[in-house]
């Protein structure tokens, strides 16, 4: 769900102007399903209209408010929020909220914006699968992630990565492996593997970054992240008496 909520001002009652980005809010945790199609929004974009910078915001929207985007996320719909930083709130909801408040040109970008990523994401393949096991109590595991065994059976270091992808397009290029580390807000490094379904990252320490994989079809569309995350960690039941 993309969520345009205010994109027609570049101007703030307080006088402040900028035309030159748009707030992209995705709610929490770092790398659930709102979290990278924001990261998609931002990739896309920018690709598209280098001048135009997508700002995340880590945040399910702004302080202490809400969006038409919750009730989406609130039933597990992946769901971003797209705001001008240069919200004037005298407007909010009142007869003064007309069109001669609105910056067409402001609105002309955001919108270039959201066509590049929707039309992108329609014309991608649909992304691979990675599976991640149930809670386990006292424990966590990550999901179709492991350390590579070295050929004498002791542990290895290289980071061994699997998915799925059940029934995939006939223009199914291959995918993508990409790499961050866990500070990183975007992915900072990508390999093509090929069509394959496993790839190993030699010499990669999987507890220092985030990986992740991605289809891309023969015309260079690439499908949002699939991420490999750890299963959540379950507490133990303490006995009271």
């Amino acid at each position: 769900v993309f969520n345009n909520d205010i994109i027609g001002s570049d101007l703030t009652g307080a006088g402040q102007t900028s035309n030159q980005y748009v707030n992209v809010y995705s709610e929490e945790p770092n790398d659930c399903p709102s979290r990278q199609l924001a990261r998609y929004m931002k990739e896309t974009a920018e690709r598209y209209q280098p001048g135009f910078q997508i700002n995340l915001v880590f945040r399910h929207d702004r302080f202490g408010r809400g969006g038409d985007h919750s009730p989406f996320n609130a039933f597990g719909f992946a769901a971003i929020r797209i705001t001008t930083p240069m919200e004037n709130y005298s407007n909010q909801h009142t007869a003064t909220d007309t069109f001669a408040g609105t910056a067409p040109e402001y609105t002309t970008l955001v919108t270039k914006a959201n066509a590049a990523a929707v039309a992108t994401l329609a014309l991608a393949p649909k992304p691979p699968e990675v599976r991640t096991p149930p809670p386990t109590e006292g424990r966590a595991f990550a999901s179709a992630l492991g350390r590579g065994k070295m050929p004498d059976g002791k542990d290895g270091y290289d980071a061994v990565l699997t998915w799925h992808d059940d029934n995939p397009e006939p223009d199914l290029a291959g995918y993508e492996v990409v790499m961050r580390k866990t500070t990183a807000p975007d992915w900072e490094q990508e390999v093509f593997v090929g069509d394959v379904k496993t790839y190993t990252l030699p010499r990669v320490n999987i507890d220092e970054v985030v990986l992740g994989v991605r289809a891309i079809d023969k015309d260079g569309n690439e499908s949002v992240v699939v991420p490999y995350v750890s299963a959540p960690y379950r507490q133990k039941k303490l006995e009271t008496y």
